[in-house]
């Protein structure tokens, strides 16, 4: 299924230039590939996103196929269809398939993408079985890196601690934890960066933005070449730290810089993080026609980009769409104010889907929506 239901048929015809409209544009269509050559293709690319991530095979040139085959067999059955459906926001049918999956390091494998696809359905105690059976059963598993990071994540983010403060201080625990981890079993240097990442947002949580700036520039320097993830993702909360300060001018000026040294098809995650951040420094500074152009690029790119962009990005850019739409509208006249209206509520209609649960944008969007009935 098309991951936008309806909201691309009602932006506008000009929403991005006609050269970029020519280039990124898809309005509708299959998010994952559908002739079987195709799906091996992406298979194959995945695993060796996470052969790169287990440092096994980074700069060498062997074929997937025969990586697979050598060192693994071949993947289950069920294998494609698990992360397909963790690609089109389908959590319950990939929770489904992966739980179906008990050989090796699929298995292992399976255990994991598991407890990421409970946390995005806000199945926080369920991730953090999923993660606990995994490191039980294999102590010594090579996803021990990215299973400490998802306790992190479900600590962090515990629906039953109501406090920000008390949130931080629990995520701040388990990052910690994390580091030290890292240290001790050799994980390598991405995760003890990564750790140190959390621990600077769980300071910026706690209001303390100035230190937290500090330690991203650091970690965007240090993480630039080994670790470029954790490098794109300290970058992007320096402007989000601007944005906590409400240095709007200097935030809108980042981001646009940002922008200028990403590329939507190269580092699509920089760019529409970037993108998502310069259309809420226009929002606040009630520049609602930027803003909207912005938060556009970042839906277009999200229905083009399956999982490259993460949910809290888009949940941002579809909020963020869904505002513009609705401030717009009380200046417009009848015939635009209702068309604008009806942009609003499909904005925020879409964050009720399956994908933006672990996220805070579906609870402040029915209040929205509850408002423009």
């Amino acid at each position: 299924m098309a991951r936008l239901s309806g909201a691309l048929a009602l932006l506008p015809a000009l929403t991005l230039p006609l050269a970029a409209q020519d280039r990124i544009i898809r309005k509708s269509g299959k998010p994952f590939p559908e002739t079987d050559s195709q799906r091996l293709k992406v298979t194959k690319e995945t695993w060796q996103a996470v052969h790169y991530q287990l440092g096994e095979v980074k700069g060498q040139t062997m074929p997937m196929d025969e990586v697979l085959a050598v060192e693994y067999g071949s993947p289950p059955s069920d294998y494609a269809e698990a992360d397909e459906a963790m690609k089109a926001g389908d959590f319950a049918r990939a929770i489904r398939l992966f739980q179906g999956i008990d050989s090796g390091l699929f298995h292992q494998y399976a255990l994991f993408r598991t407890a990421q696809a409970f946390r995005a359905q806000g199945k926080l105690a369920e991730s953090l079985q999923a993660c606990r059976t995994l490191i039980e059963k294999v102590p010594d598993t090579k996803f021990l890196g990215p299973a400490l990071l998802e306790i992190g994540m479900c600590r962090w983010q515990d629906p039953a601690l109501r406090d920000a403060r008390a949130r931080a201080a629990a995520g701040r625990e388990a990052f910690l934890a994390m580091k030290k981890t890292a240290a001790d079993r050799g994980l390598g240097a991405e995760w003890a960066l990564r750790a140190d990442l959390m621990l600077a947002r769980m300071d910026q949580l706690e209001g303390k933005a100035d230190e937290a700036m500090a330690v991203y520039r650091t970690l965007a320097e240090q993480a630039a070449s080994g670790a470029p993830g954790v490098a794109d993702e300290a970058r992007l909360w320096i402007g989000e730290a601007l944005l906590q300060k409400k240095e709007l001018d200097r935030g809108r000026e980042y981001f646009e810089s940002l922008i200028r040294e990403s590329s939507p098809k190269e580092s699509v995650g920089l760019y529409a993080g970037a993108r998502a951040g310069l259309g809420q420094c226009e929002l606040e500074q009630e520049r609602y026609q930027d803003a909207r152009r912005n938060f556009l690029w970042v839906i277009t790119l999200w229905d083009r980009s399956g999982d490259k962009i993460s949910p809290d990005v888009a949940g941002r850019a579809f909020y963020g769409a869904g505002l513009c739409f609705h401030r717009l509208e009380k200046a417009a006249q009848e015939e635009d104010a209702r068309v604008n209206r009806q942009r609003a509520r499909s904005m925020f209609e879409e964050l009720q889907q399956d994908v933006f649960a672990s996220t805070e944008w579906p609870a402040r969007a029915r209040e929205k929506l509850e408002q423009i009935q």
